[in-house]
């Protein structure tokens, strides 16, 4: 085998390297634009095990400055500007600043209408126009999108996630007949949305009822068509995040919770599951927060919520390294405390994957402060990109790579159709031009 001196068209700095000589170490220069994968994934297991090879976007990869066994590899797979993406272990759906969706991935369970699981794919012929795609969300094993302010669902429906009749759909359908909907988040088994014209919007959900995450007033059974979860008034729903089992939604500067209340992560001094949506984001013993912006759940140990200063505030289990301040010192005292550790422009706290059970307490954690992205928490054997040597850490850490950050979406690595433990994380990330 020939010494190789670039991978994917990026030189190798310092000379060719021969992956079955060398013993050194080597830079590279790492690409800097459109939509990159770091560590886990696309058969990038430290064994490189072909059954492990359940993931979406395969492409060539390249190994970081010091890394010889293949665990921080990342591939480079566009040049496109994106407005929105999510993933999992199966799928990828994003829009890009055209309005246009794309998808790829495994059609496992029926998470992908094409059936070229390693290039992202249009999604043409759906809706009123090719161009207006506005919202796209990736749940556990079901997709779902709005066109024009029409809701279409892909994927396993077998706990009414879809909101509509059959148990899975191989292609995009639309739901019901309304065109007023405005936002979507798929999560673990059930949905959340919102519609209605601006002054009048509601909060709609859908799905498997377990915790309360429905916010329905009920943990058993599934909601089966989509049904106001909290009644419309003046303020507009700028946010929502459906997680595993907690449900978030912000309006008028205000964050509201509902289901799994484990550790405390709702900030409402209580572990006790919640059905119906109550607000939270208390920044002392007393006082409600009104401007918060976004938001996110991790699992069942934590929540994170971002204010209009570009503040990051914490509330729940922080043992696994999920403050990201360097301490791990829980916030379970009533309500959400201020971060500090970085700078405070925080734009985004990505979702974290949605596993359930023991692994729902050690989740990866990423986000973007001042269009640099951070990794923390159990960031996994892939390191996320990061010279980390250590699986957990508590302080947030820069991945290798100092452009400006503009999207980003965490998955469940290698976990395959049917669940399990994670092999490797993944973090899909937009280097937009």
């Amino acid at each position: 085998m020939a010494n190789i001196a670039s991978i994917n068209g990026q030189d190798i700095a310092g000379g060719a390297y021969d992956p079955l000589t060398d013993t050194g170490t080597y830079t590279e220069t790492v690409p800097t634009t459109g939509m990159i994968m770091y560590g886990g994934g696309i058969n990038l297991g430290r064994t490189n095990d072909t059954s492990l090879d359940k993931n979406f976007l395969k492409g060539p990869a390249i190994n970081f400055s010091s890394d010889k066994d293949g665990v921080e590899r990342i591939s480079q797979q566009n040049t496109k500007n994106w407005t929105k993406f999510q993933s999992s272990s199966q799928t990828l759906a994003g829009i890009d600043t055209d309005g246009k969706l794309w998808m790829c991935g495994s059609a496992t369970n029926r998470t992908h209408q094409s059936t070229n699981i390693t290039t992202l794919t249009q999604v043409t012929g759906v809706g009123d126009s090719d161009t207006g795609w506005t919202d796209v969300s990736v749940g556990s094993t079901h997709v779902m999108a709005i066109n024009s302010g029409k809701l279409y669902g892909l994927g396993r429906n077998s706990d009414n996630e879809l909101g509509l009749t059959s148990s899975g759909y191989s292609t995009l359908t639309q739901v019901g007949t309304d065109t007023d909907w405005q936002l979507i988040s798929c999560g673990y088994r059930y949905s959340l949305a919102v519609k209605g014209a601006s002054g009048s919007m509601a909060l709609y959900s859908v799905g498997l009822n377990g915790n309360g995450r429905t916010g329905q007033g009920t943990t058993s059974g599934d909601t089966t068509t989509w049904t106001e979860a909290v009644a419309s008034d003046s303020d507009d729903y700028t946010f929502i995040e459906a997680s595993v089992a907690t449900s978030l939604a912000i309006k008028g500067g205000k964050v509201y919770m509902v289901g799994e209340a484990a550790n405390e992560l709702q900030g409402n001094n209580s572990t006790a599951d919640t059905t119906t949506f109550a607000q939270t984001g208390k920044i002392d013993a007393s006082t409600f927060g009104t401007n918060w912006t976004s938001g996110s759940v991790s699992g069942t140990a934590c929540s994170y919520l971002i204010n209009s200063s570009g503040e990051l505030w914490f509330a729940g289990e922080a043992s696994k390294g999920h403050r990201g301040d360097g301490t791990n010192t829980d916030a379970k005292n009533g309500y959400h405390v201020k971060v500090s550790g970085t700078g405070d422009s925080w734009t985004q706290i990505c979702r974290s994957p949605l596993l359930t059970g023991a692994s729902a307490t050690k989740l990866q954690v990423a986000g973007i402060e001042s269009g640099q992205l951070y990794v923390w928490g159990n960031i996994g054997s892939s390191y996320l990109g990061t010279t980390s040597t250590t699986t957990e850490t508590n302080t947030f850490t820069p991945i290798d790579n100092t452009n400006t950050c503009a999207y980003a979406s965490l998955d469940d690595g290698n976990v395959g159709a049917n669940g399990g433990t994670p092999n490797a994380a993944s973090l899909v990330a937009a280097f937009n031009t």
